[in-house]
């Protein structure tokens, strides 16, 4: 009896121990996945504050995109006096010299620094002036010589000119009293590069209404990293093409192609980034297929060249954007310890300006596309796509 107690009491000894075993081998595999789950989660955790801290810092750029889109394309349609059209240019001028006489000359009117109705007269261009309110004239130019046009007497203008053959001048009161549908002062304040619905400007005359479309101005506090400035996608080109106010004519169109035109104020770092066109189109995805970096040193215009250098005169070796094919995000980084400012546009491989920015001012609204695009820590770029409206 006390053999079999002793041999029982061993089995129950033999069992206990394994037990422990296999109790404390349970154990460490729970503490083990409970230790994977919280690693898990801090690393999800950690994620998820980058995300949130990068969303936030995208969207602060946005609404700062915002406030200058908003007030310079408000700016550039509100800095003269709306549209004006009191005169026009006189059409039935009489001038004489000598034995000559010739009438019902048509003058047409022309902008060169300033506003003034021409005719080739004699091989020299005749001048008419107008008045700072644009209701009337008040002098007029024929070589080196001028004459006085501030009063008039019945109506009519009389006036010689004080040259060799003592040129006379003479045109009614009638004669510009009426309406041609150009602004007179040359900036109509309608967003669009016409005078007046679609009545151009003579000599295919621009004035500055359209300027928010077709370049880009922004300022980068010191101490930020890589700045997004630009970017170009399909979204982007859609919007911007489905803005009736974007004439394709004249010296600014919509195109597929074209030279980076950049003006900096101060030193800084330049990074183009050309994308894959496909996979943002149908992944949403932001696919670099190349990245290159450029000093800037200087404070004066520029174009990049097709070796990454800098011009400030164009050479017709400048790097070809191709829109089509390609998407594109330029990136700039202020080492100063002031603000840094620039302007950003594009011009043709023509010669002529591009529309680039996101802008639909053809109703009573201002619509704008923002976007921009954040380089995280991992070297990913994180973008955001944002639509504001705002009456006009």
């Amino acid at each position: 009896m006390i053999w079999k107690y002793k041999e029982n009491n061993i089995k129950f000894l033999k069992n206990t121990k394994a037990s422990v075993f296999i109790y404390v081998l349970v154990l460490i595999n729970l503490v083990m996945i409970v230790w994977v789950v919280i690693i898990a989660n801090s690393s999800m955790l950690m994620a998820d504050y980058k995300i949130s801290s990068t969303d936030k810092e995208v969207l602060y750029e946005l609404s700062k995109k915002w406030k200058i889109a908003l007030n310079i394309s408000k700016g550039f349609n509100s800095d003269w006096s709306w549209f004006i059209d009191n005169i026009s240019c006189p059409d039935t001028i009489v001038m004489s010299w000598n034995t000559v006489r010739e009438e019902d000359i048509s003058t047409s009117i022309t902008y060169s620094w300033t506003v003034f109705c021409s005719w080739l007269y004699n091989w020299e261009n005749l001048k008419i002036y107008f008045n700072d309110y644009y209701s009337d004239f008040i002098w007029s130019s024929l070589w080196d010589s001028y004459i006085d046009l501030s009063s008039w007497d019945d109506k009519v203008w009389l006036s010689l000119f004080s040259d060799s053959d003592n040129t006379l001048i003479s045109f009614s009161w009638s004669s510009y009293q009426k309406w041609d549908n150009i602004d007179d002062d040359f900036n109509s304040d309608n967003y669009s590069i016409c005078s007046s619905g679609g009545i151009a400007y003579p000599n295919n005359y621009e004035d500055d209404d359209s300027n928010s479309r077709k370049t880009i101005y922004w300022y980068i506090p010191t101490g930020w990293d890589y700045h997004n400035i630009f970017w170009s996608n399909t979204k982007i080109s859609e919007y911007i093409e489905k803005n009736q106010n974007n004439i394709n004519d004249f010296d600014s169109i919509l195109a597929w192609n074209g030279y980076l035109y950049l003006k900096i104020d101060k030193s800084s770092v330049f990074k183009l980034v050309k994308f894959d066109k496909s996979k943002y189109n149908t992944q949403n995805e932001l696919y670099p297929l190349e990245i290159s970096d450029i000093n800037y040193t200087s404070d004066v215009e520029w174009y990049i060249q097709d070796d990454l250098t800098l011009s400030s005169e164009i050479t017709w070796e400048e790097y070809t954007f191709d829109f089509s094919n390609y998407d594109y995000a330029l990136f700039l980084k202020n080492n100063n310890n002031e603000v840094l400012s620039f302007s950003l546009s594009w011009k043709s491989t023509y010669g002529k300006c591009i529309y680039i920015n996101p802008i639909n001012d053809s109703s009573d609204k201002i619509e704008i596309m923002l976007n921009t695009i954040k380089i995280t820590e991992s070297g990913r770029f994180f973008w955001k796509i944002s639509e504001l409206v705002w009456n006009k």
